[in-house]
């Protein structure tokens, strides 16, 4: 037993003949920079909303991810979708929680599927293996290897001069050249993943899931499928 010897300055506080203060029955909490899981920051658990406007209070980031280092000015490109102008070049970035669907080699085959605005309760319990998750990335057998072995840098740009293309896929485009603010480097894919609490999936052949996603109430992308193993 530790007794201690000192002046009582409240009934909780006394000061000891060393000059060190004793309190009782306080909580205690240390001041500074802490660090906190996403689903912490909620207290439904889900994850904050990501790509704030400067309205509300902070700058919007977005992210174009690429296995090239050395990119420092980003030009707009014409687009090869249908549904695009031919005639209108683009810079393509997305936004923080749709980037895990692009954490993997470029090529490689994967269905993505995170909660919606209406998604069910029955999906979420179908498609995921704890109440608490929220996004899934699902790649082939084959490609595990190459996801050990990737390495992608991410290429960080603030929102000015971009607009939202797409709200389910998280793409935004600007038709102006961007130049990035930062760069990120990723030697890890898997742990990226994890570390944004993505459950990560590896199966045979992708066609199964994919078809039950389309099905379903989540929001959903398919990724590189023409590389994917064909049906069964």
């Amino acid at each position: 037993m530790l007794a201690y010897y000192g002046y009582t300055i409240s009934p909780n506080q006394m000061e000891t003949v060393e000059g060190f203060l004793i309190c009782r029955n306080v909580p205690i909490a240390r001041t500074g920079e802490m660090e906190y899981l996403e689903s912490e920051l909620k207290p439904d658990g889900s994850t904050p909303d990501h790509g704030r406007t400067k309205e509300e209070g902070e700058p919007m980031r977005l992210y174009h991810v690429s296995e090239d280092p050395d990119i420092l000015v980003f030009h707009p490109r014409l687009p090869k979708r249908d549904d695009l102008d031919p005639a209108t070049g683009l810079v393509w970035a997305l936004d923080e929680e749709r980037l895990p669907n692009f954490l993997t080699p470029r090529d490689c085959p994967r269905v993505a599927y995170h909660v919606g605005s209406r998604t069910s309760a029955g999906d979420r319990e179908r498609f995921f293996s704890s109440s608490r998750a929220r996004h899934a990335l699902v790649i082939e057998q084959k490609w595990f290897d190459a996801m050990r072995n990737t390495r992608l840098y991410l290429y960080v740009f603030d929102g000015d001069g971009f607009e939202l293309q797409d709200s389910v896929a998280g793409y935004y485009v600007s038709k102006c050249t961007q130049v990035p603010v930062a760069r990120q480097e990723v030697d890890d894919l898997f742990g990226a993943l994890f570390q944004r609490h993505v459950e990560l999936r590896v199966v045979e052949n992708l066609w199964d899931i994919a078809d039950r996603v389309r099905s379903s109430s989540l929001n959903w992308s398919l990724c590189r499928m023409g590389y994917a193993q064909p049906r069964v």
